[in-house]
C-alpha cells in the first residue's frame, strides 16, 4: 500500500464508511495521487469541483446499488472501486504536471507516461479497495501492475474516451479479477440472481 491507514482514515470508523465523506474523498484524491505520481517526478493537479461531481455521481450509483453490499459485498466493494475510477476518468479530475521521469520497471514508466491521469485515477482506486477489503476481513485484491502492457492501457484510454463505463471491467482486470466483458459497467448480480 501506497499509504498507512492512519494517514487517511481515522481509527474506530469503519473505511467503508469515511470514503463516504465528499471532504475525505476529495482529501484522499490528491494525497494518494500525490504518492502515486512522486516517483515519475510528476505532481497531481486535482480540479476539486470536477472531484466533487465525481463523487456526487459515483454516490448516486452507490445508492441505486447499495442492496447488493448484504449478498456479494466483495464483488460490490470492487464494483464500487470501478465505479469511481469511472467518475474519476470521465471528469478528468486529476491532471498532471511535471516531466516524467523513467524509472527500473520500463513498461509500467511507459504507462504512466503515456496516461498518468487514468493510472493514477485506477491506483488511487485499487489503493482505497484494497485498504476497505482488509478492514472488511474479505479476500485481498490488489494492484497488478506486472498483468498490464502499454497495448492494453492504450485500448482502455481509447474505448474509455467513446464509453467511460469500459473503465469498471478494466479497473476489476487490474484487480486482477474476471470482469464480466459483456456487462460492462453493470453491478455484480446478487446470489440470489443465479
Amino acid at each position: 500500500m501506497l499509504f498507512e491507514r492512519a494517514d487517511l482514515f481515522q481509527a474506530g470508523s469503519p473505511l467503508r464508511k469515511q470514503v463516504r465523506s465528499r471532504e475525505w474523498f476529495t482529501a484522499s484524491v490528491q494525497v494518494v495521487s500525490a504518492r502515486i505520481l512522486q516517483p515519475y517526478e510528476l505532481r497531481p493537479v486535482v480540479d476539486e469541483d470536477r472531484v466533487a461531481r465525481a463523487f456526487a455521481d459515483w454516490m448516486r450509483c452507490f445508492d441505486l446499488n447499495r442492496h447488493l453490499a448484504r449478498s456479494v459485498r466483495r464483488q460490490f466493494i470492487l464494483y464500487m472501486g470501478g465505479v469511481v475510477s469511472r467518475e474519476l476518468v470521465r471528469s478528468e479530475a486529476i491532471g498532471v504536471s511535471g516531466e516524467h521521469h523513467a524509472i527500473q520497471d520500463v513498461e509500467l514508466s511507459r504507462i504512466v507516461e503515456f496516461w498518468p491521469e487514468g493510472y493514477c485515477a485506477l491506483r488511487f482506486c485499487a489503493e482505497i479497495c484494497s485498504a476497505i477489503l482488509e478492514d472488511e476481513q474479505l479476500p485481498a485484491s490488489s494492484f497488478v501492475e506486472a498483468r498490464q502492457s502499454l497495448t492494453t492501457w492504450w485500448s482502455m484510454r481509447e474505448n474509455a474516451a467513446e464509453y467511460a463505463g469500459w473503465v469498471v471491467p478494466f479497473f476489476q482486470r487490474v484487480m486482477a479479477e474476471s470482469p464480466d466483458w459483456d456487462r460492462v459497467d453493470a453491478p455484480p448480480r446478487s446470489n440470489s440472481a443465479h
